[in-house]
């Protein structure tokens, strides 16, 4: 079919239900400069006279008051063709928009939205439209697109947290940060991208996933069984794969603080997240110290306390900000 029929049957809304999907994908596909060639393409004949039901419907549809009630055949030529061509492209995203997924609640996100940050100090739990969950960590923030489940089921995480996919062979989920990317079927799995850290961590509780470097050939996917944990050096941009234990999967999702074999300085910028501290320590000063430990509803005195004892270091507290300094 003829790229101006599709336009034209799309107008008219004379597209059966596959068709419009079909059109519409091909609409999302599409470049700002290829839709306006397409509309250019096949339009160069005296445009018709556009019915004045139509015209009507048009025109409330975008809230556009006429000015002046004149009769459509006083419209030149070249203006009718550069009418024609606006007024197609200005429908056919108003109508997009209209048929994309309603707003779908999940506490105090809204699935309308694109970012979803967790500015607050508990986890917040998710519910996409496929029904899979996210455990979304303080301080870390899901990009969400508007079509996801339609299409395709691909998010960006940054920051860390826990996912519970549903199955779907048709749209694997997958999960993007900076370095890497997560494609899964169904599983149970936690994630770890702070911008801050040197390394990104996959850690696999349930199913299997496949793990792949931005920017890599495929053959440097890795595939990740249950209990197995994955980390990458974000500065050797080496891969190591290591034993864990399933048991952390209920601390993940109730918030706590899971540190296993983390550099200590990673710590650092994880607790000042978590409890919105400024933390001032010399950068590389603890570059090999790396630490291992749980908390759950710990203070942060607490757990300063505790990290201090085990790497001889004092600290100094005052109003949000934290200074550190070795014994």
């Amino acid at each position: 079919m003829m790229e101006k029929e599709k336009w034209q049957r799309f107008v008219d809304k004379q597209q059966t239900g596959k068709e419009r999907k079909a059109f519409l994908q091909w609409l999302q596909s599409q470049s700002d400069d290829e839709i306006q060639k397409s509309l250019k393409e096949g339009w160069d004949e005296k445009a018709p006279a556009m019915p004045v039901a139509t015209d009507a419907r048009l025109r409330k549809a975008l809230s556009i008051q006429p000015a002046l009630r004149r009769p459509v055949y006083r419209i030149g030529r070249k203006a009718a063709l550069a009418a024609a061509c606006v007024l197609l492209l200005v429908m056919a995203t108003f109508m997009y928009r209209l048929m994309a997924p309603a707003t779908h609640e999940v506490m105090q996100y809204t699935m309308a939205k694109r970012h979803l940050y967790n500015e607050s100090a508990n986890v917040r739990l998710l519910t996409l439209p496929d029904n899979s969950k996210i455990w979304l960590t303080p301080a870390s923030s899901i990009d969400l697109p508007d079509d996801y489940n339609q299409f395709h089921r691909t998010v960006t995480l940054s920051g860390e947290a826990y996912f519970e996919v549903n199955s779907n062979a048709k749209f694997p989920f997958i999960v993007n940060t900076e370095q890497l990317q997560t494609t899964v079927l169904g599983t149970h799995f936690n994630m770890s991208a702070y911008r801050s850290d040197d390394f990104v961590s996959v850690t696999l509780t349930q199913g299997k996933i496949a793990v792949q470097m931005h920017a890599s050939t495929r053959d440097s996917v890795v595939i990740l069984a249950p209990e197995h944990k994955l980390v990458y050096n974000k500065n050797a941009r080496r891969v190591a794969v290591s034993g864990f234990s399933a048991a952390a999967e209920n601390d993940w999702k109730t918030g706590a603080l899971v540190f296993d074999d983390v550099p200590l300085e990673s710590v650092f910028e994880r607790l000042s997240g978590r409890f919105h501290k400024k933390i001032f320590y010399a950068k590389g000063g603890y570059a090999a110290a790396r630490f291992t430990g749980t908390y759950h509803h710990e203070s942060f005195p607490l757990i300063m306390d505790n990290i201090a004892y085990i790497h001889n270091f004092s600290y100094r507290s005052k109003g949000d900000s934290v200074w550190i300094r070795r014994k």
